[in-house]
C-alpha cells in the first residue's frame, strides 16, 4: 500500500519564502528608521562602553588624593554648541574622564584636554557638544541627541539623580557629579536602587514617545527596560 509522506512540496516552500519576504519588506524598514529603538541601542552600548572603560582603566593614584574624580562617567547636557545653528540649546552627551589642568576638576567634558572618550569604530570623540560644536569634524555627530533624534527631555529617577552617571574599577555605578565627591567610595553617591532615565521625544510634560533605560545598583548591568512609540 501507497504512504503519503509528510513533507513541503515545492509550491509550499516558495510561498513561505514569499510571506517572509514581504513580512520582512515592512519590518525592517521600519525597525532601521525608530527612532527610538535606534538611540535605544545607541545609548545602551555606550552606558556599558563608559562602565568597561571605568574598569579597565583604573584610575587609583597614590600621590592625588582626588584621584576618584577621574572616573570614567557619562554626562547629558543641553548647550547650543549641541544644535547645527549653534543658538538652540539642545541635548546632547559624553562620555569622558575628568582632569585638573590647574584649576582643579571642573565636571564637563573638555574635549581640547584629551578628556573625551574615542569611539573605537568611528575615531570621533563621544561628545555632542560642549567644548566641541557639533559641525566640527572631530565630533561624534550621533550623541547630539536633540539635533539628530530629536530628543526634548532627559531625566535621571528611581535610584538617580541629575544628568550623569560614573563607575569605579568594580564597575559599581554612582550618582551625580564626581567632581562634588569628597571620597572615593562615597555611600550616598553609591546607586543603591534601579536607576531609571527616561528619553522623551516629544513635550517633556506629556512626553508620550520614551524609552526607558535601567542601570542595576552594584553590578552596574544595564538594558532597555521599555520603548513607548
Amino acid at each position: 500500500m501507497y504512504k503519503y509522506k509528510n513533507s513541503f512540496t515545492v509550491y509550499e516552500v516558495i510561498l513561505v519564502i514569499v510571506i517572509i519576504a514581504v513580512l520582512a519588506l515592512f519590518i525592517a524598514p521600519r525597525f532601521h528608521k525608530n527612532p527610538q529603538l535606534l538611540l535605544a541601542n545607541q545609548l545602551l552600548d555606550h552606558i556599558r562602553y563608559t562602565q568597561h572603560l571605568a574598569m579597565i582603566d583604573d584610575k587609583f593614584d597614590p600621590n592625588n588624593n582626588e584621584w576618584y574624580k577621574e572616573r570614567w562617567q557619562i554626562r547629558f547636557f543641553k548647550k547650543k554648541y549641541a544644535s547645527r545653528d549653534l543658538q538652540t540649546s539642545k541635548f546632547a552627551y559624553a562620555i569622558f574622564s575628568d582632569k585638573d589642568v590647574g584649576s582643579g576638576y571642573d565636571g564637563n567634558p573638555n574635549a581640547t584636554t584629551g578628556e573625551v572618550a574615542v569611539d573605537p569604530i568611528t575615531h570621533k570623540l563621544i561628545s555632542g557638544g560642549f567644548t566641541i560644536y557639533y559641525d566640527d569634524p572631530k565630533t561624534y555627530k550621533k550623541a547630539a541627541i536633540g539635533e539628530e533624534y530629536g530628543v526634548v527631555d532627559v531625566k535621571f529617577f528611581g535610584g538617580c539623580s541629575g544628568k550623569r552617571i560614573s563607575f569605579d574599577a568594580l564597575g559599581r555605578p554612582y550618582k551625580g557629579s564626581v567632581a562634588t565627591m569628597s571620597e572615593a567610595y562615597q555611600k550616598n553617591r553609591l546607586i543603591h536602587s534601579e536607576c531609571k532615565i527616561r528619553v522623551c521625544f516629544d513635550d517633556k510634560d506629556t512626553c508620550r514617545r520614551y524609552f526607558i533605560i535601567a542601570i542595576q545598583p552594584e553590578t552596574g548591568f544595564s538594558y532597555i527596560k521599555k520603548i513607548i512609540d
